[in-house]
């Protein structure tokens, strides 16, 4: 059965404690951040270029800078020889997590980027849905359902967002899909949460019964999984056609498919012509179980690269920009020099 909102996933505090630094393939200061969640406590480690990366996606979903300014770079000075910095920093990632989530705005508390970053469940979110006179906020049996048809035309749209060929061909224009995409998903996840809330209601269960109430249940659970795996897309921007479920493709699709399936028949082997149905099975477990175990010895080789090409890119990043400064260092200094030229002229 489906199951309704789950209070012991609400975030209830956040905070960046201490930091350490690591020496692997290029030295870096990480960041522990510390989340307290109203039934369990986890932390997380953090390098400064992921708070970077979240500002950026956070300005990219909601249109707005969050309420805390990001700590700035520092890029001609040592920071590893200055603890003073790491600490100044510390304290200024602190207020800036701290500020998003004590932020009477929630729309960087319900944007992906932030429940991704902070490894949240799905449906946890900053703060509960509360009205004006800060109760809880209570359905009726018909503003639910009048909410829940109005969500499930949203979650529609998303999907027809999603399926479009311009937006899974990543062209510029599909772009512009994607974030308009991700701000209807904010919407659609406060729905849901306050869907959840009004089955949590006590008034709801005497009204519908207990069998309506499991059946809005199971109903809810379909949409919530629909919704993460259609936000999933969206975020990372990763979508291929045979990723979609079934409920978002075409009919000529499906058919399509199962033509081409009972046409192009998979030819009998030496190896399969002698083995029964139960054989098969048992040969396609080996096949698989091998696979893993080839993508299993591949995988660390692809984590060492993808550290490798990511040390890479941020050790460019920060030429560039040291190059950048420099090249306005050196402009400032001609300037200065050529006004000293004027001034000596006249003295003479």
């Amino acid at each position: 059965m489906g199951e309704g909102f789950h209070p012991e996933t609400l975030l209830i505090d956040i905070s960046i404690p201490s930091s350490s630094m690591t020496l692997d393939i290029k030295p870096h200061v990480i960041y522990i951040l510390h989340v307290q969640l109203t039934m369990k406590s986890y932390t997380l480690k953090k390098r400064y270029s992921e708070f970077c990366t979240l500002h950026k996606q956070l300005l990219e979903v909601t249109g707005c800078a969050p309420p805390v300014e990001l700590p700035p770079k520092y890029y001609l000075l040592n920071i590893f020889s200055k603890p003073s910095l790491i600490e100044e920093r510390r304290r200024g990632l602190e207020a800036y997590v701290i500020g998003i989530h004590r932020s009477e705005d929630t729309c960087w508390r319900l944007s992906p980027p932030w429940r991704q970053f902070l490894k949240l469940p799905v449906y946890a979110i900053g703060r509960p849905m509360i009205s004006a006179d800060n109760s809880a906020i209570q359905l009726s049996d018909q503003s639910w359902m009048r909410l829940f048809h109005e969500t499930k035309s949203l979650l529609q749209e998303a999907k027809r967002h999603v399926s479009r060929r311009g937006y899974l061909e990543g062209a510029i224009a599909s772009q512009v899909t994607r974030v308009s995409s991700i701000k209807g998903f904010c919407t659609i996840h406060s729905s849901l949460e306050q869907l959840s809330q009004g089955l949590d209601n006590r008034n709801i269960h005497t009204s519908i019964g207990e069998r309506e109430l499991w059946r809005r249940k199971d109903l809810l659970e379909n949409m919530k999984r629909e919704y993460a795996f259609l936000e999933h897309i969206v975020y990372n921007n990763n979508q291929i056609k045979h990723d979609i479920p079934s409920s978002i493709q075409t009919w000529k699709d499906c058919e399509t498919s199962f033509t081409r399936c009972n046409l192009d028949r998979i030819p009998e082997t030496e190896r399969t012509r002698e083995l029964s149905s139960v054989g098969l099975i048992h040969l396609q477990k080996d096949i698989l179980n091998k696979q893993d175990e080839q993508l299993g010895a591949f995988l660390p080789i692809l984590r060492k690269q993808k550290e490798i090409v990511t040390a890479i890119a941020d050790e460019l990043d920060m030429q560039n920009d040291m190059l950048n400064e420099l090249d306005e260092s050196v402009q400032k200094t001609h300037l200065k020099l050529k006004s000293a030229k004027k001034k000596s002229e006249q003295l003479k």
